[in-house]
C-alpha cells in the first residue's frame, strides 16, 4: 500500500466498505435460516476492523475525516430504510451514529499515536460485536443493569476477546512517538486482565450502543496511559484494586448500599481509581462510600418525597462519583498539574460528601425545614429545603472526606484544603438553590403532595413546575461540577 497515494488508499477502503455491506446484506436477504444479528455483526467486526486500518494506511487526516463522515451517512441511509433491522423494530439504540463518532473522535485525540486509536477501535470491533452476537442467540443467564439488558454469555465473550486485544497491543504492537517500553509476560498478563475486566464492566452497564463510544474510547485511553505515557502500576497494585471492588460490591450486597447496577458502577470507578491512582487517591473515595453508605443505613425518617430509596443505582453513583472520576483521569493527560487536579478531586468529593450527609442528617428526626429561597417552612425532605442540622451535617461531611487527603499533602497546602472545604461546602449550598428554583417536582393525582416520585397512592403523578429533565440526580452532578470549577478559578485568580 506504500506505493499508493492516501486519495486511492481512501477509495479502495470505501469500496471494500460497500462490499462488506452488500454482503451482510446478500447474508440477511439468502440465508434466511440464520439470525438477523449475523449479518449485522458480520458488518459491525469487518467494517470496523477496515476503518481502524485506515488510521495507519492514510497519512493525510483530511481522507480519514471523509471517510468518518461518509460512514455516518451511510449508517443513517441503512437505519432510515431499516436495512439489517427487523421492520417492526422499535427498540432505539444510537449505536450505529456512534461509530463514525468514536472514529472522528480518536483520530483528534490520539493525532501523533494513531495504533492507539487503531487497537481502541479494534477492541470495539471483536469484543463488542462478537459479545453481541453470541449474546443475542445464546443468551446463556441473561442479566438486566439499571436499562441494560445482557447476558452471562455475552459478557465472558467480551472479557475473553478483549483481553485478547489488549495483550496483543501490549505485547506486539510498537507505539509512534512513545517512551521506550517493556513489560513482562506477568505483567502483560495482569494489565490485560485488569482493561479486560474495567472494559467488560464498562460494556456491561451501557445501553442504547453507548457501548460504541465508551469501549474505543476507553480503550484508547488506558493504551496511552500505559504505552506513551510510560505509566504502569505494579502487579500487586491491580490486586489490591480488584481485592477492593469486590470489598465494595460484597459489602453493597451485605449491607445493602447499592442496587445491582450501582454496584457495577461503583466498581467501575473504584477499578479505575484504585487500579492507576495510590493510596491519596483512593482513600479518599473509600472514605466517601462507606461513612456516607453507612450514614444513609440510620435514616428512618425517609421522606415520601424521594424518588429513590436508601440502596443507590448507578445513576446516583455516576452523578457523585462521575466529576471526580474525570479529574482524576485529566491529571494523567495534563502534566505538571497534578497537584491541583488532586485539591479539585477532594474538592468534588467533599461536594458529594456534603449533600449527601446534608439530606441524611437533616432527615434523621423530625425537624423545622425551611426553603433556601425565601425562608418560609416547608416540607422535610423536599428538594432546596435546609435545617440548621441538615447543613451542620453537609459541612462535616465535605470535612471528613478532604481531611482524609491531609497525610498526601505538605504543610504549607493547608490553605488549599481550607479552600477545598469552602468549595465543597458553596457547591452543596448551590444544590439547594438548584433544587429549590429549577428541579422537577411532580404533583400526587389523588392526594395532591408535591413530589420527587413518578408513583405515588399507587398511581402515576403529573409534571407541576422546575426544568422536566433536572431530576436530582442531575442536580447533584451539576452542583458537584460547579464546587470543583469554583476552587480552579478561586485558584488560578487569588491563590497563583
Amino acid at each position: 500500500m506504500a506505493y499508493f497515494s492516501d486519495f486511492t488508499k481512501t477509495i479502495c477502503l470505501l469500496v471494500i466498505i460497500n462490499i462488506l455491506i452488500a454482503t451482510a446484506w446478500a447474508i440477511k436477504r439468502f440465508f434466511t435460516f440464520l439470525p438477523n444479528s449475523v449479518s449485522r455483526k458480520f458488518l459491525h467486526v469487518t467494517a470496523i476492523t477496515v476503518a481502524a486500518l485506515s488510521y495507519i494506511l492514510i497519512t493525510n487526516e483530511i481522507y480519514i475525516i471523509a471517510i468518518g463522515l461518509l460512514i455516518l451517512v451511510g449508517n443513517y441511509a441503512m437505519v432510515k430504510f431499516k436495512l439489517f433491522e427487523e421492520k417492526d423494530s422499535d427498540d432505539t439504540n444510537y449505536g450505529i451514529f456512534l461509530v463514525p463518532v468514536s472514529y472522528l473522535f480518536l483520530l483528534f485525540a490520539f493525532p501523533k499515536q494513531r495504533e492507539i486509536a487503531m487497537m481502541g477501535m479494534l477492541v470495539m470491533a471483536f469484543a463488542d460485536g462478537l459479545a453481541a452476537l453470541i449474546g443475542e442467540n445464546f443468551p446463556y443467564k441473561p442479566y438486566k443493569l439499571g436499562k441494560s439488558s445482557k447476558s452471562i454469555g455475552g459478557s465472558l465473550t467480551f472479557f475473553i476477546v478483549s483481553f485478547a486485544v489488549f495483550y496483543f497491543a501490549l505485547a506486539f504492537v510498537p507505539i509512534d512517538n512513545a517512551e521506550v517500553y517493556s513489560f513482562t509476560d506477568s505483567e502483560i498478563f495482569v494489565y490485560a486482565v485488569y482493561f479486560a475486566l474495567f472494559l467488560t464492566l464498562v460494556e456491561a452497564l451501557s445501553f442504547k450502543g453507548l457501548d460504541n463510544l465508551l469501549v474505543p474510547v476507553i480503550s484508547s485511553y488506558l493504551l496511552y496511559v500505559f504505552l506513551v505515557l510510560n505509566f504502569a502500576p505494579q502487579i500487586i497494585q491491580l490486586l489490591v484494586a480488584i481485592f477492593f471492588v469486590a470489598l465494595v460490591i460484597w459489602a453493597s450486597a451485605k449491607f445493602e448500599f447499592l442496587t445491582k447496577d450501582g454496584a457495577v458502577a461503583a466498581a467501575i470507578i473504584g477499578l479505575f481509581i484504585f487500579g492507576l491512582g495510590s493510596w491519596k487517591w483512593s482513600v479518599p473515595l473509600l472514605t466517601f462510600f462507606f461513612l456516607s453508605s453507612f450514614l444513609s443505613k440510620l435514616q428512618k425518617n425517609k421522606s415520601e418525597y424521594f424518588e429513590k430509596g436508601e440502596k443507590r443505582d448507578a445513576a446516583q453513583v455516576f452523578a457523585n462519583g462521575l466529576i471526580p472520576l474525570l479529574v482524576f483521569a485529566l491529571s494523567f493527560i495534563i502534566p505538571g498539574r497534578e497537584g491541583v487536579f488532586y485539591f479539585i478531586y477532594l474538592t468534588a468529593l467533599g461536594a458529594a460528601a456534603a449533600d449527601t450527609w446534608a439530606t441524611e442528617i437533616g432527615n434523621l428526626k423530625i425537624r423545622k425545614t425551611f426553603s433556601v429561597v425565601g425562608f418560609y417552612a416547608v416540607e422535610q425532605g423536599i428538594s432546596g429545603g435546609v435545617s440548621l442540622v441538615g447543613t451542620f451535617g453537609g459541612f462535616l461531611g465535605a470535612l471528613s472526606v478532604i481531611l482524609s487527603g491531609y497525610f498526601w499533602i505538605s504543610s504549607d497546602n493547608c490553605c488549599l484544603l481550607a479552600l477545598s472545604l469552602a468549595s465543597a461546602f458553596s457547591g452543596m449550598v448551590f444544590d439547594s438553590f438548584l433544587g429549590a428554583l429549577w428541579q422537577r417536582k411532580n404533583i400526587c393525582t389523588v392526594c395532591g403532595k408535591i413530589t420527587e416520585r413518578k408513583i405515588h397512592c399507587d398511581k402515576p403523578t403529573e409534571y407541576h413546575k422546575g426544568i422536566k429533565w433536572l431530576n436530582n440526580d442531575a442536580v447533584n452532578l451539576i452542583s458537584i461540577a460547579i464546587s470543583s470549577l469554583l476552587y480552579f478559578v478561586i485558584y488560578y485568580a487569588v491563590v497563583v
